[in-house]
């Protein structure tokens, strides 16, 4: 599951956001806008254990809208499902099964009220894909992006991205973009900068061509930062990897302030971290 964390103040009230370990207020109306944003992959929201556990950690630190991936809730029959989770509303697509009948996948978001109350769309594009739109100035759209793993077959994967292409085609060019997600990805230093990574998988080659095509960069590769604030999935046998990531427009370059990986949200079990990135927008009036 991958989370997005954003705020939002419009011109009646104000949304908090917890970013990690650091708090922050964004603001969708006025001169200078913050918005910031999270990205979690927290395995399974399958259990009702994890899914109170999620909705709690999102009401203490008071979290507006959570994207959400692999919740592993079914309901093949309905195209959009309302879950109750406290205060929030999670409105989810339905999860797949694989060859062996287990339940995999699923794309949602999770909404609090004030987030409701700016919400213009929510778009279930694939089982892989999900879209959202927040009224503003400019107007956000966050797309939830699960990538097939790296072990996948080349078509699963190559699908993938023809249709993330293609949904990102549609957003308007002054919309302010973020996609987030597990990418299954590791982008090695001949690709980025500042990487935990030290090779580029396949994965990683495709998300770099994606990048390139639509002139975006991944923001939690663009600070120095120490290795232990790189690293976003710890395997079983202790392995670390860099491959959930925060992508942005790169016009939105010099607006983004900081990004990195936290170990907030290990109340939920996942074996991924989250990873936050703090973004000023600056208006002339």
């Amino acid at each position: 599951m991958i989370i997005i964390e954003l705020t939002v103040r419009g011109k009646r009230g104000v949304m908090r956001l917890m970013n990690g370990n650091v708090q922050d207020m964004i603001a969708f109306c006025g001169i200078a806008r913050r918005r910031d944003g999270s990205t979690l992959n927290a395995r399974t929201l399958g259990s009702l254990g994890r899914l109170e556990e999620l909705g709690a950690n999102a009401e203490s630190h008071g979290i507006d809208i959570i994207a959400a991936q692999e919740h592993r809730f079914y309901h093949p029959d309905n195209i959009l499902k309302y879950h109750q989770v406290g205060s929030y509303q999670l409105v989810t697509s339905s999860a797949s099964k694989n060859t062996v009948n287990s339940t995999v996948g699923g794309i949602g978001f999770l909404l609090s009220s004030k987030a409701s109350d700016t919400l213009l769309s929510i778009e279930s594009i694939s089982p892989r894909i999900m879209v959202l739109e927040i009224d503003g100035n400019p107007k956000t759209t966050l797309v939830c992006v699960y990538s097939p793993h790296n072990s996948s077959v080349a078509d699963e994967i190559e699908n993938f991205y023809t249709t993330l292409r293609s949904t990102i085609e549609q957003v308007p060019l002054h919309n302010f973009l973020v996609v987030a997600g597990d990418l299954n990805a590791r982008l090695g230093p001949d690709e980025t900068k500042f990487t935990f990574n030290s090779k580029t998988n396949w994965n990683g080659e495709m998300l770099k061509d994606f990048l390139e095509e639509f002139n975006l960069y991944t923001f939690n590769n663009s600070f120095m930062k120490p290795k232990s604030q790189l690293w976003t999935f710890e395997s079983p046998l202790g392995d670390r990897a860099q491959i959930d990531y925060l992508i942005f427009r790169k016009k939105w370059r010099n607006s983004v302030k900081n990004s990195r990986s936290y170990s907030s949200f290990s109340s939920v079990g996942s074996d991924h971290r989250i990873v936050s990135a703090t973004v000023k927008l600056i208006q002339k009036s």
